[in-house]
Order: C-alpha cells, then sequence, then structure tokens
C-alpha cells in the first residue's frame, strides 16, 4: 500500500459563516449548562455583527484579527470580539467554513483546538503521535506540546483533520512561513523581540516541525503499514 507524495489539500474556500441554528445545535450538543450555551452563542452574534462579511475579517489588520496582543491585559484588548470568537473560528474551520492563514496560526501562541476535536468526534490520532515520539525517546511533555502546536496549525490551514494526510510540504510551507514571520516589524506585538520569537521558533516551533517529521516517518511505516519517499530521510533521524 502506499500513499502519494503530495496530498491535495482541501479546495480554496470562500470564507462564510456558520449559520446561528448550525452553530447553536453544536453548543447544545457539547456544552451542557445553559450559561455555556448562551455565552457562545453571544460571542458568535457580536463577531458576526462586527464581520458580516467574514471576508472583511480575513482582509483585516493582524493586530485586529489577533485581537489580544502580547502582555495586554483582559481589560484593554486590542480586538475583543476576534479574541472571544476563536471558539467560533475553529468550529467554523472545523465544518469547512473556513481555513486559515499562517500568519494568524503562527501569530497566537495557544490554539486551545483538542476539547473541539474530542466534542466532534474527530479521530485525530494525535495521541498516538505524542505515544510514537515517546517510544523514539522524546520527553512525553515537550512532545506533547511540540506535536500539538504543530499539527493544529496544519489542521486549520490546510482543512485536513487526520495525521496520516499530513505532508512533508505542508511541514515545509510551516516552516518557511515561521521563518517570514520573525521578519515582521511588528513582531514585537504578539511575541516581544524579534529576538526573543527567532530564538523561541529555532528551539521550539522549528524543532517541533522536524520532530513531527521524524515521528510521521514511523507513524506511516510500522503503524499504518506504509510508507511514502517524502518521509524516507527520517529513518534514521
Amino acid at each position: 500500500m502506499s500513499i502519494p507524495t503530495h496530498r491535495h489539500a482541501a479546495p480554496p474556500l470562500t470564507p462564510h459563516h456558520a449559520s446561528e441554528e448550525a452553530y447553536a445545535a453544536f453548543v447544545l450538543e457539547h456544552h451542557g449548562s445553559l450559561g455555556s450555551r448562551n455565552y457562545y452563542l453571544q460571542i458568535r452574534r457580536e463577531f458576526v455583527e462586527a464581520y458580516p462579511d467574514l471576508q472583511v475579517w480575513f482582509q483585516a489588520p493582524l493586530t485586529e484579527r489577533v485581537g489580544r496582543l502580547r502582555n495586554q491585559p483582559r481589560s484593554h484588548f486590542f480586538g475583543r470580539v476576534s479574541y472571544r470568537a476563536r471558539p467560533y473560528l475553529y468550529f467554523l474551520a472545523l465544518h469547512g467554513y473556513v481555513t486559515f492563514d499562517w500568519e494568524w496560526l503562527i501569530s497566537i501562541p495557544n490554539i486551545h483546538l483538542w476539547e473541539l476535536f474530542k466534542a466532534a468526534g474527530v479521530p485525530a490520532d494525535v495521541e498516538r503521535l505524542i505515544e510514537e515520539a515517546v517510544q523514539l525517546g522524546y520527553n512525553r511533555l515537550s512532545s506533547s506540546h511540540d506535536l500539538r502546536w504543530v499539527v493544529s496549525r496544519l489542521f486549520l490551514h490546510t482543512g485536513i483533520w487526520q495525521v496520516d494526510q499530513i505532508t512533508e510540504a505542508a511541514c515545509d510551507e510551516l516552516a518557511e512561513a515561521v521563518r517570514r514571520f520573525g521578519e515582521r516589524s511588528d513582531i514585537a506585538l504578539f511575541h516581544g523581540s524579534a529576538e526573543e520569537y527567532r530564538k523561541r521558533a529555532r528551539k521550539s516551533y522549528l524543532t517541533a516541525i522536524h520532530r513531527l517529521k521524524v515521528v510521521l516517518y514511523l507513524y506511516l511505516d510500522v503503524i499504518l503499514g506504509h510508507i511514502t519517499d517524502q518521509y524516507s530521510d527520517y529513518a534514521y533521524a
């Protein structure tokens, strides 16, 4: 059994909102308390009122879309509506309404996607990847953090939600985006100084991407029983 060297990403999307009914059904099923349901529906309403055309949000300055900037207190959000809307935005991606650009994904230090995966029943197999990393001798805690950091961003950018669909080309594209982000003149707003970001990129982000490539080789070969030439360089990494 073999898989192609390059898998096709999800077709380009015209970003658009989910109906309130569709989101309400998801919220009703996965957020038990009345207070939680009302909260999630309210942040969607606020976001849709601010950006009825979702493409306008994508064209807005990155600071506005990120919402909460580096060391910014909760009482002084730069873009409170965008910041609060992140759970709704992740829902849109998971259900095929949007995919996200690298800059937005890299500018956000933490993406809380995994509880949403569990709620939606998405078999992402990230836990299996973490176990394979541990078997290879990597630290469990750092592997959990690093692999989740990479995989969540690959999923949200490509619109592909299974780890065996991740390609080396997509990993390399993310690595290049990480390097380019370090050249931004406004980087301090998101990650501190340029020096601080580049250090983090080198020691954390780029290392995490390489770790994912190594683990994917084992995952595809040993676990799924097939491999592709795209990961052959990592057989003895």
